[in-house]
């Protein structure tokens, strides 16, 4: 059996194990799929059905016509896969689908009985998943996306038993947290009781009153029952100018962390499905804690419920949600004793008690107003009789009367602080990032970066403030409980300072990233989404420009999934206001980012759109750029001559406007083209001049193509001399993607020179950094090279395993080295047949270029 085929019915096997997951409806589902992928998921569905009842019932040809008619009593739109389920909840559809042909539904509208050991649910299974991958491989390949996604997910990268890494990220350790014993004892008996499934708790309340206080606690009392690990995500639907964020967004912080086998650029390679099948399947048959904290809208975290037995969810809001569980857990005010003991432990004791009662009075009960003021008394800045006496009003039902009542009890801090520590605390409150720099805020309040250091100091010893964690050395950073930002927030608006404010921020961040230099790779690590975060914070023109330059920062650092997002913000921000030139600008940038997630086509659709822009506008560099991303995408599709004619165009305009690094990256685009015609000669005088230009990416690049012309003219010792020089190159720039192709031009070079251990280390350390990157397409050339260096070795088992594994990754990438590859698998058949030819042992096999 193939390796492929190996993989697939052990991971049908694994999920049949396990007896409680997945038998719930999947509320999993995609966007709306394509015409032409819905039917081809229906093809492969009711194919897979006519195999699996062939199988399941052999020669009873009335029992298959039966169940077979049974089971298509569903509508179209209502069976696996075509109802927009994952490929990764294949099973548990698949159970439900056959139960409901045998059992009554219930009231949930779910079957009341389920057979998890049903003897059609493992061929079935089997069946569809091996349709959909011969469509996606060798028929219309209109599921190629979905079964790249799976196989990437689920079939490659197995999470392996043990503890996932925890993602544990809590603006609060919750090491003072007092008092809440019957809502913790509620939320565990909500968690941990009932029927074994896995239980969603929402904890409700409106900002301040302690809900990621409870969740944490809950998460330090009990994590012991969760041995495969905890998970919590700020969902920052609350403060101020920010975007809520996206299961998306999470996940792909989430798994590059608790998965060993999954890094962060492997991550953005994946679509949004395909990461949603990535948590679906490292969280399967395990048993965690997840708390989705600040979540506003059910869609933002609905693909990342898990109902499974032993795992617990809890979810905080100030709001509403309904997620078909039981009544949300309300958390009120404290209570009297309570709140005195969460005063003191940060106060101190020794105060006078009837003082302290009239403070937690005042302060409506309510943790994060006692909390502020317990500070600001341990400081010493003010008595606590001041603080007590100060304003105050009975809170209410309704979000407006109780967050008047808490801007209320806060102005009698806010007055209390001199001018510039307003300005600082307003100026906390209009930032829409996550934290703020001491150097950011000294650069918008005008003052130096130990003045604004002091400034917030002073905040953090006033209560209005906090230090936020960050790992970059020599960086200050500050934030504030939403409640306190969202104060501050509303002290700029009745300030008028709002706008002001991040007008001042927004040319700051731009004057940062229009004059960096070498030293600010560190600022940029720790600022870069709080940049992002001021960039979609509005719709002006400058806010699109500082997103079109935090796209291409994301798009260096490798994070796709964001640059796509900033990009397309810039791209809809320019719409509108009728800057068509740039806007084409950030569509070059979208196509770039889809190229190197594999979307070819619509990178190409990018493009040219973006050309459209140019040729409009007369914008000679944009039409330089786009011709070079015409021309990649071209030769990644095999069109050669329409790459030969956007590079070469490309070259001429950029040389005739001086820009000589796009000119020599054109021309390295050029003489690839070339080689892969077998112009020899034009390819070598492509590649000389790309190297006389003044670029030493480039240069680097064009001795690997010169290499690459030598060692098809069958001269490998002056090949592998060029791929050397290239790669000392790389490494000094630290191009890890050249470091990984200058890997594979040196391995081939051992094939040619019959050096198999050689050639698979090298292809080894090929693929080991386009794992690292999520370079598919680069991965699947180094698995062919290692599998090349197998069969030489007179290893079929090996050669066979990691050619399919190339095959699949240039299948789902529709690439046409598919069918070379397909050719020397063949062969390899051929060398290594039973009857096979001895004379032909040494036979030396193809190059895998």
């Amino acid at each position: 059996m193939e390796p492929v085929t190996t993989a697939l019915t052990t991971w049908v096997a694994r999920q049949l194990a396990q007896q409680t997951a997945g038998l719930v409806k999947a509320r999993l589902r995609r966007d709306s799929d394509a015409p032409e992928v819905r039917k081809a998921l229906l093809l492969a569905v009711k194919g897979g059905l006519d195999v699996a009842v062939d199988e399941a019932f052999p020669g009873d040809l009335e029992q298959q016509a039966a169940v077979t008619a049974a089971l298509l009593e569903r509508d179209d739109d209502a069976l696996p896969l075509i109802d927009g389920t994952g490929l990764a909840q294949l099973v548990g559809s698949v159970r439900v689908w056959i139960a409901e042909t045998e059992s009554p539904v219930g009231e949930h509208g779910l079957p009341e009985r389920i057979d998890a050991s049903h003897p059609l649910a493992a061929p079935l299974c089997a069946a569809i998943l091996a349709q959909v991958r011969w469509d996606a491989t060798r028929g219309t390949r209109a599921l190629a996306a979905l079964w790249s996604d799976f196989k990437l997910a689920c079939l490659e990268t197995p999470p392996g038993p043990g503890h996932l890494r925890d993602y544990w990220h809590p603006d609060t350790t919750g090491a003072g947290f007092v008092g809440r014993g019957p809502e913790l004892d509620g939320l565990d008996a909500a968690l941990r009781g009932g029927d074994g499934a896995g239980r969603i708790q929402v904890v409700a309340g409106f900002g301040g009153i302690g809900k990621t206080e409870l969740a944490v606690a809950y998460a330090r009392r009990h994590s012991s029952a969760y041995p495969d690990g905890c998970v919590f995500y700020n969902f920052q639907s609350y403060t101020d100018g920010r975007v809520p964020e996206t299961s998306d967004q999470a996940l792909v912080k989430i798994l590059p962390t608790i998965r060993d086998d999954l890094t962060s650029a492997g991550v953005e390679q994946l679509s949004a499905d395909g990461r949603v099948s990535a948590w679906q399947q490292s969280t399967a048959g395990r048993t965690l804690l997840m708390v989705w904290d600040n979540v506003k809208h059910v869609e933002q975290i609905e693909r990342l419920l898990l109902r499974q037995e032993g795992c617990a969810t809890i979810v905080t809001t100030r709001d509403h949600l309904d997620l078909g569980e039981s009544a949300a857990i309300p958390l009120d005010a404290l209570d009297r004793g309570t709140a005195r003991a969460l005063f003191t432990g940060i106060a101190g004791t020794g105060h006078d008690a009837a003082t302290v009662d009239r403070l937690i009075e005042a302060d409506l009960f309510v943790p994060v107003l006692i909390k502020a003021h317990a500070h600001l008394v341990r400081s010493g800045r003010r008595g606590l009789a001041e603080i007590a006496g100060g304003p105050g009003r009975a809170g209410g039902s309704g979000k407006r009367r109780t967050q008047q009542a808490l801007f209320d009890r806060l102005d009698g801090s806010y007055r209390y602080l001199d001018d510039d520590l307003r300005y600082a605390f307003r100026f906390l409150g209009a930032h829409p990032g996550g934290f703020v720099l001491a150097d950011t805020a000294a650069a918008v309040l005008g003052c130096d970066p130990d003045e604004a250091e002091a400034f917030m100091e002073d905040l953090i010893d006033a209560g209005m403030a906090r230090r936020h964690h960050l790992t970059a050395p020599g960086m200050t950073a500050y934030s504030a409980h939403d409640v306190l930002r969202a104060y501050a927030a509303h002290r700029a608006h009745l300030e008028d300072e709002m706008a002001p404010l991040r007008s001042e921020l927004l040319a700051h961040y731009l004057r940062r990233l229009r004059d960096r230099g070498a030293g600010d790779q560190e600022w940029l690590e720790a600022e870069i989404d709080n940049v992002a975060d001021t960039a979609r914070a509005g719709r002006s023109r400058e806010h699109a420009d500082l997103a079109l330059h935090a796209g291409h920062v994301l798009f260096g650092f490798g994070r796709y999934t964001d640059a796509a997002a900033v990009y397309r913000h810039a791209a809809e921000r320019y719409a509108e206001s009728g800057e068509e030139r740039q806007r084409g600008h950030a569509l070059v940038g979208r196509g770039e980012v889809a190229r190197l997630q594999g979307e070819w086509d619509r990178s190409l659709e990018y493009c040219k759109e973006a050309v459209g822009v140019f040729e409009r506008t007369g914008d000679r560099d944009g039409l330089i750029k786009a011709a070079v991303g015409l021309g990649h995408v071209a030769r990644l599709k095999g069109e050669h001559e329409e790459a030969a004619r956007h590079f070469a165009r490309a070259a001429e305009q950029a040389g005739e406007a001086g820009d000589q690094a796009v000119q020599a990256r054109a021309l390295v685009g050029l003489g690839h083209v070339h080689r892969l015609q077998r112009r020899w000669d034009d390819a070598v005088g492509a590649f000389e001049r790309a190297a006389a230009l003044d670029d030493a990416l480039q240069r680097a690049n064009a001795l690997r193509g010169i290499g690459d012309v030598l060692r098809a003219q069958d001269e490998p010792a002056r090949a592998d001399e060029h791929y050397g020089q290239a790669l000392g190159t790389y490494t000094a720039l630290g191009d890890r993607n050249g470091e990984a192709n200058a890997y594979l031009g040196r391995g081939a070079v051992s094939l040619i020179q019959r050096d198999w251990d050689e050639a698979d280390r090298r292809y080894r350390s090929a693929g080991e950094i386009f794992i690292e990157l999520g370079n598919r397409f680069g991965l699947g050339t180094a698995l062919r090279g290692r599998g090349t260096a197998a069969a030489g070795a007179r290893d079929p088992e090996a050669a066979r395993r990691l050619l399919h594994e190339a095959l699949a990754i240039y299948a789902a990438l529709q690439s046409p080295a598919v069918n070379g590859l397909r050719v020397q698998i063949q062969q390899l058949e051929t060398d290594f047949a039973v009857d096979a030819d001895p004379a032909d042992a040494d036979a030396r096999p193809s190059d895998g270029e």
